[in-house]
């Protein structure tokens, strides 16, 4: 019977995410397949949704519903990329280089699944040209006076509000996107056991894209944070009737009413933190959680940081991205010509 309860849990996790990948192309199997093929949940959802704003542009376009893959051209491709380029963005705004590139990757690995497993001859996303890789518009930074201001206001909240779990995790996780630069599904997710250390640092134990595992120091500031924090998070756990175990996470939702049993603060969730906050600490502008992950990255190269060594310290793949970042307007007389010696 104990044997039973504890499977219980498992069969409808899985039975649950039966059900949200039945949703793309009508339940197919080779859909699911492709799916299942990312190791990251977050990556799953982005190519369902991806997936799914093609099927849905196909289909209002054309007005006919894909049966098949085959039924796809290279000029339906270039269709859904004009689309995108002209108002594909969101509130029909226009889509960033960046965003088109990433749903046309996604359709060229679909095709090219679908084509690995025989079901078409080609893949219609071969030779439809891409935006560039720079984006039209950068994510907004904050300048270090906003930051500064910022920290300064929730510093205050947490002294006039000591007694407010609420206030005190709001606090915690502003500190860390701002001085972590980690990515807001890797901060959602973290664990109380991900805290720890390595030869006599404090680190974060990242889990990233691929299933792998990256180690993130944690900033001396930010260190000071958490220890005022973890107090409130304990009392709130024994609150709850639980204990603050290895796998407790640290930023957690009290009302989340849609799910009940998620137990850690949704993307969305910080987005609103983040902006109610900010708002209230008198910065009138629009921020997201990756806003203040270029904050971090720009404040860095703006301080003279190699290009190289942030990109590695932040976890960019590629060089280029974190490229894109750097705002630095460097003098004339910093010309390396000026260097030349013949």
């Amino acid at each position: 019977m104990q044997l039973e309860q504890k499977q219980r849990p498992n069969i409808q996790k899985k039975l649950n995410e039966l059900e949200f990948f039945s949703k793309a192309g009508n339940g197919q199997r080779l859909h699911y397949e492709f799916l299942k093929n990312f190791n990251s949940e977050e990556t799953r959802k982005a190519y369902y949704g991806d997936l799914k704003h093609f099927f849905d542009f196909y289909k209002q376009a054309f007005h006919i519903t894909m049966r098949h893959p085959s039924e796809v051209s290279r000029a339906h491709i270039i269709a859904y990329k004009d689309f995108l380029i002209e108002c594909g963005g969101k509130d029909a705004t226009k889509a960033s280089n960046l965003t088109v590139r990433r749903k046309l990757a996604t359709l060229s690995s679909y095709f090219k699944f679908m084509q690995e497993k025989l079901v078409i001859d080609s893949n219609p996303v071969d030779g439809v040209k891409r935006p560039k890789k720079s984006p039209t518009k950068g994510t907004e930074s904050l300048s270090q006076e906003q930051v500064k201001l910022f920290l300064e206001f929730m510093d205050l909240e947490s002294f006039s509000h000591n007694d407010n779990f609420t206030v005190q995790m709001h606090r915690a996780l502003i500190y860390t996107l701002f001085y972590s630069g980690m990515r807001v599904t890797e901060i959602i997710s973290l664990k109380y056991q991900d805290i720890s250390k390595y030869n006599g640092m404090m680190i974060f134990r990242v889990k990233v894209k691929g299933g792998s595992y990256r180690m993130v120091p944690v900033h001396p500031t930010l260190i000071d944070c958490l220890k005022e924090y973890l107090p409130f998070l304990r009392k709130t756990y024994r609150r709850l009737g639980q204990t603050l175990s290895p796998q407790s996470f640290l930023f957690i939702s009290l009302n989340n009413r849609k799910n009940p049993d998620l137990k850690h603060i949704t993307r969305h969730g910080v987005y609103k933190i983040l902006n109610k906050r900010a708002f209230q600490a008198g910065i009138r502008q629009d921020i997201s959680p990756h806003s203040a992950r270029a904050t971090l990255i720009t404040a860095l190269l703006t301080q003279g940081e190699d290009l190289e060594r942030v990109s590695h310290s932040v976890g960019h793949a590629n060089i280029e991205t974190t490229k894109i970042y750097d705002k630095r307007i460097r003098s004339i007389r910093d010309n390396a010509i000026l260097d030349l010696n013949y």
